[in-house]
């Protein structure tokens, strides 16, 4: 649908052909319409860019593999190089060298199983059957997880193939570990995936909606005529209740980030032309951000929760105007602090000032939760001196008024980045060094001793 800024001016024939000619000649123009005609044919989103780089190089994994496997192995047709090549590139580094393991592994096992009682029994339909049946018996022992088939198909296809097409088992053997290797070297050399900015992003998003939860509660309880609505106040804590679940899929991008830095090249060095924070170090700033999140849920939710019960008259009568917008003031003054928080969390340098002229987002924190501790402490002040000098029943609950102040204080202290308890998130991260950390294969080891010694044991 065209709008009236897109259309032809007629007083200025030829403007809207102009804009659209001017739209059409910038490059990043061009490229975002690109990006939308994708989303919309293909499906991908503003957030796709990992898989349809994982989709380029895949293909250009499954071309490698084949052209080096033509060279190395003489075959015209080196099919299985490049087939394994697509099964093996997974999301992560280490997802793709864990499947080319099993990959390699199952068709070694596959293959040695049609080798060995291929011969004994024969090919009928029994003989097929028990060597099936043994094939994945043999993969669930070796857990070899989503490649347990692998010993059943190999198998399968040398017991039908190898007695027409010499060499057969060889061939396959071969290729499947070419073409495992060309894709873990594909997805670890080019642009290795790192997933520790979504995850970082994604906390921010959530924080910034609390900070506008918070807000919200403050500027209904600052509003003139308060009245503790229960569908108002119910609604309150339901919103905030919700978080949880967005807590629990954040926790799984946090392990899907922390995954993709196994074996990666990138985890100490990013390749930029500006100076960036190592991604091993922002992802210990993300996991102690996510602490921070989950407990500024609980809090938000028991804020929630004091409003409610004070709606349905669980705590006593309702709060007087007075007190409330005093409250309000500070809730809001708190929801503030937290957004700058958010604001902190995706800084790369949080000392670094984000415009010229600007503190850095940590003064600006620190400075916003200084004034809001001064709120709080004068709130408190003024309550226990008006609870001091009230006369007979008081139209306040006191006690969820200080259920309200003692989360508004713990909110405070988890996004303190002096004192709190998760400053980690908030702290200045070393700049990436141009090195290369060499997997070491530990759990590896580990599980080896540890089979060793279940061997002697039974022995």
């Amino acid at each position: 649908m065209l709008t009236r800024r897109a259309m032809s001016d007629p007083e200025n024939p030829g403007d809207g052909s102009r804009g659209a000619g001017a739209a059409w000649g910038s490059w990043p123009a061009v490229v975002a319409r690109v990006k939308s005609l994708g989303s919309r044919v293909i499906g991908f989103g503003p957030t796709s860019e990992g898989d349809l780089l994982l989709i380029f190089k895949t293909a250009g994994a499954a071309g490698i593999a084949w052209a080096v496997g033509g060279q190395l192995t003489g075959s015209p047709n080196p099919v299985l190089a490049p087939l394994a090549a697509v099964l093996v590139v997974q999301a992560t580094v280490y997802q793709t060298l864990q499947s080319g393991l099993r990959r390699v592994v199952g068709v070694v096992l596959g293959v040695l199983l049609a080798l060995v009682l291929g011969r004994s029994f024969g090919l009928n339909a029994w003989s097929l059957t028990f060597v099936l049946l043994l094939a994945l018996l043999v993969g669930r022992m070796f857990r070899l997880g989503g490649q347990t088939s692998q010993v059943a198909v190999s198998a399968l296809l040398v017991l039908a193939i190898g007695d027409a097409a010499t060499g057969y088992a060889q061939e396959r053997v071969y290729e499947t570990l070419l073409g495992a290797l060309v894709g873990v070297l594909v997805n670890a050399l080019i642009a290795p995936p790192v997933h520790v900015h979504a995850a970082r992003d994604s906390l921010a998003a959530m924080a910034r909606k609390l900070a506008r939860l918070l807000v919200d509660i403050g500027e209904q309880l600052s509003g003139e005529g308060v009245v503790f609505a229960p569908a108002r106040t119910k609604e309150l804590l339901w919103t905030a209740r919700d978080f949880h679940h967005e807590i629990a899929e954040i926790r799984e991008q946090l392990d899907r980030a922390s995954e993709s830095l196994r074996y990666n090249p990138r985890r100490s060095v990013f390749v930029s032309p500006a100076r960036k924070p190592a991604p091993a170090a922002l992802l210990s700033r993300a996991k102690a951000a996510a602490e921070a999140v989950d407990h500024i849920v609980d809090q938000t939710s028991g804020i929630a929760r004091a409003l409610a019960d004070v709606g349905e008259g669980r705590a006593g009568a309702e709060w007087d105007t007075a007190t409330a917008a005093r409250v309000g003031e500070l809730v809001t003054s708190i929801g503030n602090g937290v957004a700058t928080w958010a604001r902190t969390l995706v800084a790369d340098d949080p000392d670094a000032p984000e415009r010229p002229g600007e503190d850095p987002p940590r003064q600006q924190l620190i400075r916003a939760i200084e004034e809001a501790r001064a709120q709080l402490a004068s709130l408190s002040q003024e309550l226990a001196a008006h609870r001091r000098d009230a006369d007979g029943p008081t139209t306040m609950s006191w006690l969820a008024v200080g259920s309200v102040l003692a989360d508004l204080s713990r909110i405070l202290a988890e996004i303190d980045p002096a004192g709190g308890a998760h400053r980690t998130a908030v702290s200045a991260t070393p700049a990436a060094r141009l090195h290369l950390l060499w997997p070491t294969f530990r759990p590896l080891r580990r599980k080896l001793r540890a089979a060793r010694g279940r061997l002697r044991r039974r022995g």
